[in-house]
C-alpha cells in the first residue's frame, strides 16, 4: 500500500489533504502537535482507510525520527507534504517591531523542522521513482504585504529548500504549493475581520492532491486559483 506523508493533518488544508489522500485508497501518516485533536482525527479518518497520526512537534528531532519511522512501516512512501506552520506572535507586525526571539520559534516549525521531516524521510523519497515532495506556501513569501515579513521570511526560506532538493534529486518532483487564501484558523489568527474570497479548504484538496498524483507534476511553484485545472501556472526557479 502506498502512503503519504503529511505534517500538520489536523486542521485546515492540512486535514482537508489528509481526507482527499485517504478517497484515492491511499494510507495517510500525520502528525500535529495537539494530543487530543491528532486522536480525535485519527479517531474520525479510520472510517476512510489506513491512517496513521501522531502528536508532537517537528521542531523535536526525536519526535521526527519516530514518526518517520513510523509512517515508513505503513507502506511504500509515495510523497510528502510538508504543511506544518505557525504564525508570529503577534502574527503581524512590522519590520521595526519583529522580535528575533519569537521569529526562532517560527522559523523551527516553519523551516528547520520541515528540513528535519524532509532529512528523515529523504531515505524513501529517494529508494524508488515516483514519490513526490510538496510544501504549502503563500505569497507572503515574495509579495509585500505589510505586516507579513516574519511568516513570509519563513515561506520564502521553505520555498527554497524544496526547490534546491529538486534540483538536487531531479526523480523526486519537489512542488511548492500556493492555495491562495483560506479560510483557515490561521487565517482567521491573522485577519480575524476578513472574510472575503476565501477559499474552503475542502474544496480546494482534491485539486491539489489531483496534481501530486499527476504525471505532470514537476518541480517548480503551483499557484492554485480555482480554474476547474485547479492550478494556473508552474514557475520553475
Amino acid at each position: 500500500m502506498d502512503t503519504w506523508i503529511v505534517t500538520g493533518g489536523t486542521r485546515g488544508l492540512g486535514h482537508a489533504l489528509v481526507e482527499s489522500l485517504m478517497d484515492t485508497g491511499d494510507a495517510v501518516a500525520f502528525c500535529a502537535r495537539t494530543k487530543d485533536e491528532v486522536a480525535r482525527a485519527e479517531q474520525a479518518l479510520r472510517e476512510r482507510g489506513v491512517v496513521m497520526g501522531m502528536a508532537g512537534s517537528i521542531a523535536e528531532r526525536t519526535f521526527v525520527q519516530d514518526f518517520i519511522g513510523r509512517a515508513s512501516a505503513l507502506g511504500r512512501v509515495r510523497g510528502l507534504i510538508l504543511n506544518a506552520a505557525q504564525l508570529p506572535n503577534p502574527p503581524l507586525a512590522p519590520v521595526a517591531t519583529l522580535d528575533a526571539a519569537d521569529l526562532r520559534r517560527v522559523f523551527d516549525i516553519n523551516l528547520l523542522g520541515a528540513l528535519q521531516v524532509l532529512q528523515e524521510a529523504h531515505p524513501y523519497l529517494t529508494s524508488q521513482r515516483g514519490p513526490r515532495l510538496a510544501a504549502i506556501s503563500s505569497d507572503a513569501s515574495w509579495a509585500r504585504y505589510p505586516g507579513w515579513a516574519g511568516y513570509g521570511m519563513s515561506k520564502a526560506a521553505l520555498e527554497l529548500l524544496v526547490l534546491t532538493y529538486g534540483a538536487e534529486h531531479p526523480d523526486v518532483p519537489a512542488l511548492v504549493i500556493d492555495p491562495g487564501d483560506m479560510d483557515t484558523a490561521m487565517h482567521r489568527e491573522a485577519l480575524p475581520d476578513d472574510d472575503s474570497g476565501l477559499r474552503d479548504p475542502k474544496a480546494l484538496a482534491p485539486a491539489i492532491v489531483a496534481l501530486l498524483r499527476s504525471p505532470s507534476a514537476a518541480t517548480g511553484r503551483w499557484v492554485f486559483d480555482g480554474t476547474p485545472a485547479g492550478y494556473v501556472s508552474r514557475e520553475v526557479k
